[in-house]
């Protein structure tokens, strides 16, 4: 599953997503699943927490 914030504060919505990521991603590296969300959690410095993208 992929995670992205840029397209869901644009306002993307999947329909747009999917094209775009079939346009620039051969098969085998095209994500399963894309969950828009408002933002990723962050660390201290400012970095994802990839640990706690499961929760979001």
């Amino acid at each position: 599953m992929t995670h992205t914030r840029r397209h869901a504060r644009q306002g993307w919505p999947k329909t747009r997503c999917w094209p775009f990521v079939a346009r620039h991603l051969s098969a085998h590296k095209r994500p399963r699943q894309v969950r828009l969300v408002g933002a990723l959690p962050p660390n201290a410095m400012g970095k994802v927490q990839k640990s706690r993208l499961t929760e979001v």
